[in-house]
């Protein structure tokens, strides 16, 4: 076999292999924009980020997961990005917005701790540098973020 027809069955089976990653990140994205979408009360999002940082303190460097926050949307598919805006996360000192009730935040989040057990389908679906919105009609926004 010469060298032209291996490279070519290698190209081919790269191609092929991307398609099928493609196909299924989609897949995927669908089936956590569902499950998000009957949990979400209406005008809401659910929000994080996941990266590899580029310095941990002479630690190594992996993918991570950060934890989740819910908000209220400003307008559709947007959140409201202003001093006065809220989110709702376990650590956070906003314990409701108006909309939400604890019951389903603690649902949502419970949901999400689940997900966020699988930090090779995240990354895989969504990206390393990723800051992801999910709207309470399904609708995915993905953004670029970077943590130093």
């Amino acid at each position: 076999m010469s060298l032209k027809t291996v490279m070519a069955n290698l190209d081919e089976a790269r191609k092929t292999y991307q398609a099928t990653l493609k196909e299924e990140s989609k897949k995927g994205k669908s089936v956590i924009a569902e499950t998000f979408k009957e949990l979400l009360p209406e005008g809401f999002y659910l929000r994080w980020t996941q990266s590899t940082p580029s310095f941990n303190d002479g630690d190594p460097c992996e993918f991570g997961v950060g934890d989740p926050s819910i908000g209220k949307a400003s307008k559709k598919h947007e959140r409201a990005e202003n001093e006065d805006t809220e989110e709702i996360s376990e650590y956070s000192s906003c314990e409701e917005i108006e909309g939400i009730t604890k019951t389903q935040v603690k649902e949502i989040f419970k949901a999400f701790a689940a997900l966020q057990k699988q930090e090779d389908f995240l990354e895989g679906v969504f990206g390393d540098g990723s800051e992801i919105l999910i709207f309470s009609d399904g609708h995915v926004v993905r953004e670029d973020y970077y943590e130093g």
